[in-house]
């Protein structure tokens, strides 16, 4: 007995010591340290043309490593929805930016503007407080739910299909840059939001129902449109949704979870490295270091540096905004892809929150976007409670909160699904697994 109540003591212990702000500190420095060996060994050489190039000096470096350190501090310790995807938010993008803005000794206006943004988002997500929602009797079975979700998946397909869409159908990775134009032609207006609310909300909930719910015959179905939406929409992030589904289901159950997704990252940063100096640019290292690491936040860096010489949006580029609009807009991220990479090119510059803040109101955005986006992190929590499990609701709702990365605030819960999963969340129940009692 006493050797167990030891054993439990040190269990203890150590899970305080893993999600302690030392732990988050140490594993933060690792990330940034180990993203700038990474992009300094392949970046320059294989992308200089593209403006990554690599020229840091001390006191940018400095800065960049007590900025990090100085968030890091201020992080969240429980993983509830809100939480993960504010790790996220400092993880997959202001560590890189860190990074990035202290390898370019460049850009440190935007730089201080990104730490402003998400000191703000943590200081928000502490204090805004959302009213108990409605408990009326509006829920779903897991059943029907997965039928409703299914109807929508196979509408997509049918329409994509009917559109003409079917010659352009390719499973080839390397082959979705010369397909992506022909099919965005396709996948617009309805077509558009019905694929992208089936790939970033539909599919992940019914793959995740299917893993709750140990059923093999759900997650066969689930894996092979996965596959079918990445042929579909050219959009190779899709084929990494089950995969951070299932790390993330996994990584949840422990209660070394946080630490354990830093030590993730640092793991997947390295192996990318280590594959980029045994075989040169392939797919992981170029997928990890390049896609990943390096092209978000540059690309927040070039629409800072645009705007910085334009007018801001005031979102009349969004549906908000169409009622007042005077004259067709250009597709913001089109005019600065070609602005960067030139015309005769398919590249679409697309960037998240961060920029597209700074983008349409100036710094008044900067200090607009956390709010709103903690409004919609703490419906999310409160969404969750009592109606699945944290590990199940930090599962469903991650892929549809991360388009805020990718995509405006306004285009995010419209069109990339967030308002459907904010629907979804409301209307589905799952039960935690029941274990047995012996």
């Amino acid at each position: 007995m006493f050797q167990t109540a030891r054993a439990t003591k040190r269990s203890d212990s150590s899970a305080s010591w893993t999600n302690s702000v030392y732990a988050i500190v140490a594993a933060s420095v690792l990330i940034r340290f180990v993203l700038e060996i990474a992009y300094a060994a392949m970046m320059p050489t294989e992308f200089g043309y593209a403006g990554f190039y690599y020229a840091p000096t001390f006191v940018g470096t400095v800065l960049s490593y007590a900025s990090v350190v100085a968030i890091a501090v201020i992080m969240p310790k429980k993983l509830v929805p809100s939480t993960m995807i504010l790790h996220v938010f400092f993880v997959g993008y202001y560590i890189p930016l860190s990074m990035l803005v202290a390898a370019k000794n460049q850009y440190f206006e935007f730089f201080a503007m990104s730490t402003l943004f998400i000191t703000l988002l943590r200081i928000m997500l502490s204090y805004i407080k959302v009213n108990k929602i409605s408990s009326a009797n509006l829920e779903f079975s897991n059943q029907f739910f997965i039928l409703i979700s299914s109807t929508f998946i196979v509408i997509t397909i049918v329409l994509f299909v009917a559109s003409g869409g079917l010659e352009y159908v390719s499973f080839d990775i390397e082959d979705v840059y010369t397909v992506r134009e022909d099919i965005n032609e396709i996948l617009t207006g309805f077509v558009g939001y019905l694929s992208d609310w089936s790939k970033n909300v539909f599919l992940p909930i019914i793959f995740i129902l299917s893993i709750f719910k140990k059923d093999k015959t759900l997650i066969l179905f689930s894996l092979t449109m996965f596959v079918i939406f990445f042929a579909v929409t050219s959009a190779k992030v899709v084929l990494i949704y089950p995969i951070i589904i299932v790390a993330l289901s996994i990584l949840l159950k422990s209660r070394h979870a946080l630490i354990l997704i830093y030590v993730g990252v640092v793991a997947l940063a390295c192996v990318s490295h280590l594959f980029y100096k045994m075989y040169g640019v392939n797919l992981l290292s170029a997928l990890v270091t390049l896609r990943t690491f390096s092209v978000p936040p540059s690309d927040s860096l070039l629409y800072y540096e645009y705007f910085l010489n334009h007018d801001f949006l005031y979102w009349s580029n969004t549906i908000l905004g169409a009622p007042f609009r005077t004259q067709e807009i250009e597709h913001i991220a089109q005019t600065i892809g070609r602005d960067s990479w030139g015309y005769g090119t398919e590249t679409f510059a697309n960037t998240g929150v961060f920029a597209t803040s700074y983008m349409q109101f100036g710094i008044f955005g900067i200090l607009l976007y956390p709010v709103l986006l903690a409004v919609v992190f703490k419906i999310v929590d409160k969404l969750a409670i009592g109606r699945m499990p944290n590990e199940a609701a930090i599962c469903v709702s991650i892929i549809p909160l991360l388009q805020f990365l990718g995509s405006d605030f306004p285009t995010a819960m419209l069109s990339h699904g967030v308002a459907v999963l904010l629907i979804s969340m409301r209307l589905l129940v799952i039960e935690p697994e029941k274990k047995n009692v012996a």
